[in-house]
């Protein structure tokens, strides 16, 4: 959307944001981790004002799964 000039505002991120986290919240759940890291990458990669909570939430699955790195 960025490429066309059409920006997200606030309230765009805020759903995106939450949306990922639920996602998360899902995968972990079902054991799906790798998955659950490429969603909250996609989060760091939007840099969103969550960005910074979901690079933790990877480097805390990571820690704990050490097969992952």
């Amino acid at each position: 959307a960025r490429a066309g000039g059409v920006w997200p505002n606030d309230e765009a991120k805020r759903w995106f944001t939450r949306a990922a986290f639920n996602a998360v919240d899902l995968l972990t759940q079902q054991g799906k981790w790798r998955r659950a890291v490429r969603i909250l990458q996609r989060v760091v990669d939007a840099a969103v004002p969550a960005s910074a909570e979901a690079q933790k939430r990877i480097e805390r699955i990571r820690a704990k799964r050490w097969w992952m790195s």
